[in-house]
């Protein structure tokens, strides 16, 4: 949508893009008319990561998974046809640099934001980005990631002890882990995915349409 008008709408907060979820689906807004490369921010990919992640069925999360995915695929950047995928949060690193603020028991323990401080949850959302990344690409082969965390809370469904469904299933206890996430946040590179956007990725003609005057 063009946001030139007086009465600008759409507009949220003055965002140039943000996330709707709504009982018949997620709503993508996208206001100065860029597109997804020149006007998506960080908040509605880190929006619509969680919409992906809390609609996919059969699928066992936690909020570490929760947050720490939707961090992972906030800096998803778009190319010509190509696209990266995991690329390093610069403020994360910035703030774990210093210490890590919560200890990586309570990381994984936590089942909500509620009640938080602001610098809690700011410490939260960096160490979980950090610990997804980690998982992701330090721990075997990053395409065996997704497994991996499937093993883990299928261990976790089953009875098994946080802490040894954990040692199983990354193959890392967390007392280890959490020196390694220490050191990790201190490299100066970092891996990511790059992704190549075939044709058959690309929506067909027929899947784009304006929204109706009753949907905007």
């Amino acid at each position: 949508f063009d946001d030139r008008s007086l009465a600008r709408p759409f507009d949220l907060r003055g965002q140039p893009s943000y996330f709707l979820s709504t009982l018949n689906g997620g709503i993508i807004v996208l206001r100065t008319g860029g597109g997804w490369r020149e006007d998506s921010r960080w908040r509605l990919r880190h929006d619509y990561a969680h919409h992906l992640l809390r609609n996919h069925t059969g699928m066992t999360t936690s909020l570490w998974l929760d947050e720490g995915f939707a961090q992972f695929l906030s800096t998803l950047q778009i190319k010509d046809e190509s696209a990266d995928l995991g690329i390093a949060r610069k403020d994360h690193l910035i703030r774990l640099r210093n210490r890590l603020r919560l200890s990586l028991a309570r990381v994984l323990q936590m089942q909500t934001l509620e009640g938080v401080s602001p610098q809690e949850r700011e410490a939260f959302e960096a160490e979980t980005w950090a610990l997804f990344h980690y998982l992701s690409f330090e721990v075997g082969r990053p395409a065996d990631a997704a497994e991996r965390r499937r093993r883990y809370f299928k261990k976790l469904g089953s009875g098994t002890p946080r802490q040894e469904a954990f040692a199983a299933a990354f193959g890392v206890d967390e007392e280890t882990l959490e020196r390694k996430l220490f050191r990790y946040v201190r490299k100066t590179r970092f891996d990511s995915i790059a992704l190549n956007l075939v044709d058959s990725w690309k929506p067909r003609a027929s899947d784009v349409r304006p929204l109706s005057a009753p949907e905007a």
